[in-house]
């Protein structure tokens, strides 16, 4: 958020206020939540205060900040909101813990498998918030991004900041588009390996090889 937010912000702050009868906040105390909540948008904040409301446990008090951070940072995650995500493939969340889960767990009966795997998402979650406000995806990641037409610069699940800069990014896809393992990507089935396991080293290498022949 930014200076032209504020008068947006304090119209949503004295509605709550009105919302739970209680008198409107000084403008010290609404600095103090305008920058706690700065490095949000003043939407994703409306839509964490709304789901703050709504949310059973909290929802009768009046919001602190760390209740809005709570669903602005993404809110409670779930074995179940994991597979969903990695299933839908709508977010850059959703399409790093498809790569983690792997396509055979996700599409397999086997629970035990596939709820390890998303169990394995959730402790690696802090680590991807941190690579997402930095924009600090992989090669192979954003290939993947690009396959399913999620965008990485876009929030990396509701409640959860966009990267700080897109421009770089948008050079990254751009450039990753026209290569030979993007192209073989969506030319061919493709299993989405994580970038720690071999893709399927033989066809992929003399594909590449070919493709990199008749681009000299």
């Amino acid at each position: 958020m930014n200076d032209n937010d504020k008068r947006e912000f304090k119209e949503l702050f004295d509605n709550m206020a009105g919302y739970y009868d209680k008198p409107e906040l000084s403008q010290g105390v609404l600095l103090i939540y305008f920058t706690a909540l700065g490095g949000f948008t003043i939407e994703q904040v409306k839509h964490a205060a709304n789901k703050h409301i709504m949310d059973d446990k909290h929802g009768p008090f009046f919001p602190k900040v760390a209740n809005i951070v709570e669903h602005l940072d993404g809110g409670r995650m779930t074995v179940s909101s994991v597979i969903a995500a990695a299933r839908l493939k709508q977010s850059p969340f959703g399409i790093l813990c498809r790569i983690h889960i792997g396509t055979t767990d996700l599409a397999c009966g086997d629970s035990f498998h596939l709820n390890q795997r998303a169990e394995e998402c959730l402790q690696l979650l802090p680590e991807w918030k941190s690579r997402s406000l930095a924009g600090d995806y992989s090669d192979h990641e954003l290939s993947i991004m690009i396959k399913h037409d999620v965008d990485p610069c876009k929030a990396f699940t509701a409640g959860i900041a966009a990267p700080s800069s897109s421009t770089a990014m948008r050079l990254r896809l751009e450039s990753i588009k026209s290569t030979p393992r993007h192209k073989y990507l969506l030319a061919e089935p493709y299993s989405e390996p994580s970038d720690k396991k071999a893709a399927p080293a033989k066809n992929v290498a003399e594909h590449i090889a070919i493709e990199m022949m008749k681009s000299k």
